[in-house]
């Protein structure tokens, strides 16, 4: 029974990912996963299906396998990002909204923020609708970073400074941050010393979370099933780099 889980890995790596999920229903039916790994394992290969008929141009495929990705599991970001990324992209726009939502309240994630903006059809708009997402987890740093991103984006200065000042004063900056206010001094005042400093604050600052494979560290902007320097599957974690902040 265990080749059946070296069948699946084999399939994923190859991008097979019906092959994959067959070898799945076999390696679970003979109990070598456990039901959550079973039911994540599916989830990952349901996104692959969702971005393979993304690629190939059908929406409803795309659709339906991101939404059963995420009922096998409701909670996990890499699904939830991936369904709000389809409803966006075949114009479901509500529920695309809806989603992100549901999510911010206890998983705020950047990627999600950037799907609710690209949906606003002005800055002025997405920069109102960072301001009711943010409500629903106001003391995340994500919250902050998605309003003063979307305040930026609409020239309106004082908010962005706010957030990002925020960030600074209770030590959460990372380099993202002190980057972002450098743009803000010379959108704003046009101060180029002034962001010189804040761009030598972000050289030593902690650096953004991003995807890290478990395995060999490598670093991605966006969650693949696969792992594309070792080819490993269901191995990006999004975390921190370092874990200390400043």
């Amino acid at each position: 029974p265990w080749l059946s889980l070296m069948r699946m890995e084999s399939a994923a790596r190859r991008r097979q990912w019906d092959d994959a999920e067959k070898a799945l229903a076999h390696a679970v039916a003979a109990k070598l996963l456990d039901t959550d790994s079973g039911r994540r394992t599916r989830a990952a290969l349901r996104i692959a299906a969702s971005r393979n008929a993304a690629i190939s141009g059908d929406k409803d495929l795309a659709l339906q396998a991101a939404e059963q990705a995420v009922k096998q599991t409701p909670d996990w970001l890499p699904a939830v990002i991936n369904l709000a990324e389809t409803l966006a992209a075949t114009g479901h726009h509500r529920a695309a909204t809806r989603t992100i939502e549901r999510a911010w309240k206890s998983h705020p994630h950047p990627q999600l923020a950037r799907v609710a903006l690209r949906m606003a059809p002005t800055p002025l708009d997405a920069f109102k609708q960072m301001g009711r997402l943010s409500r629903a987890n106001e003391s995340a740093i994500e919250s902050r970073l998605a309003v003063a991103e979307a305040a930026l984006a609409a020239d309106i200065w004082g908010e962005a400074r706010r957030h990002l000042m925020a960030c600074v004063n209770d030590r959460s900056a990372t380099q993202g941050i002190y980057k972002m206010l450098a743009r803000l001094e010379r959108r704003e005042r046009h101060d180029e010393s002034a962001a010189t400093t804040w761009l030598s604050k972000a050289s030593e600052a902690p650096p953004d979370p991003v995807w890290l494979c478990r395995v060999c560290g490598g670093a991605h902007e966006n969650w693949y099933p696969i792992c594309k320097p070792c080819g490993s599957f269901d191995s990006l974690e999004w975390q921190s780099v370092g874990k200390s902040r400043g």
